[in-house]
């Protein structure tokens, strides 16, 4: 059953929440599905509150660091190819 918005956190979200710091970041992501336009760089900019040349980067360091730990689970670039 999916969580409604004011249902109470479950007990692994309370230990995520409890444990997680500026040092240790306790969630990974999520997954949306976006429709219409992408958004410029000057509107996650504005949004992130960081400059647009940041923005890249960023990215770049996120995508690496999410690689190593699907690899770290046996997961490679691969497997998605093989899928398509």
């Amino acid at each position: 059953m999916a969580q409604q918005h004011l249902d109470r956190l479950s007990s692994t979200d309370v230990s995520f929440l409890t444990n997680e710091s500026s040092s240790s970041h306790m969630h990974v992501g999520a997954i949306m599905i976006f429709e219409g336009p992408p958004p410029s760089y000057e509107d996650i900019g504005a949004a992130l509150d960081m400059p647009i040349g940041s923005i890249g980067p960023t990215r770049a360091r996120c995508l690496e660091r999410l690689r190593g730990l699907a690899e770290g689970e046996g997961v490679s670039a691969t497997d998605r190819r093989e899928l398509e």
